[in-house]
């Protein structure tokens, strides 16, 4: 079966792999996945074994990213999507009678700002905030947009830095509760440390997994 040999070698080495270490990951021999980066090719059971270790569809690695996506229109199916995502949420803070409570701005700068960083220590100033600015894809569709498959790694690496962010928010927020045991009242402690879970969360699964599914979507013509 024919895959993309172009694709295999980009996923491998944003991971850091090498052929061995994929090769250790798929159970295939390491001469297989040489063969399958050179000549394009693979067994169906080669193919589900690499699609497993990189948690793909195999489809996704048998076809091609499209050289350029976008029509310069506004999305009004992503405009919907966001504003019923968000009115739920405001509908669900209103009833549960403290509709300002989640509001927490030091949760909240932490939370943008620390993966920021981090995607800018790793990936380099200039391509993650060329990725922050590809959210408003999610409303509006630059034209014949090109290289648009280069920002699908850091976008994956985004959602995880998120969530570690928000791990650590967390641990920090019960490290100074302890520290403070008498100063401390718990209820509230613990609701701002979960908070900033919370943050994250949004942050990962409402923005950048809905826009990292959506180039994709477009990359592969499906």
């Amino acid at each position: 079966m024919s895959l993309s040999s172009a694709k295999i070698k980009s996923l491998r080495k944003e991971r850091g792999w090498s052929q061995e270490h994929l090769s250790q990951v798929s159970g295939l021999s390491c001469r297989t996945v040489q063969r399958i980066e050179k000549e394009g090719s693979a067994s169906p059971e080669s193919l589900m074994a690499l699609a497993s270790a990189f948690s793909m569809s195999p489809s996704e690695l048998q076809t091609e990213y499209k050289a350029n996506i976008g029509n310069g229109a506004i999305s009004f199916s992503g405009m919907i999507g966001l504003t019923l995502l968000f009115s739920a949420i405001i509908f669900y803070l209103y009833i549960s009678g403290d509709p300002f409570g989640i509001i927490d701005v030091p949760a909240f700068l932490y939370i943008s700002i620390i993966p920021f960083s981090i995607s800018t220590l790793t990936n380099g100033l200039l391509r993650t905030c060329k990725v922050y600015q590809l959210l408003v894809w999610l409303v509006y569709e630059k034209k014949a947009m090109q290289g648009a498959h280069t920002h699908l790694p850091i976008l994956r690496k985004l959602i995880i830095y998120s969530y570690a962010s928000g791990a650590t928010g967390v641990l920090f927020s019960l490290f100074g509760m302890l520290s403070r045991a008498y100063e401390v009242h718990y209820p509230t402690g613990f609701s701002v440390a979960l908070l900033i879970f919370i943050y994250a969360i949004i942050q990962s699964e409402f923005l950048f997994r809905p826009l990292y599914h959506k180039l994709n979507r477009q990359l592969l013509n499906t």
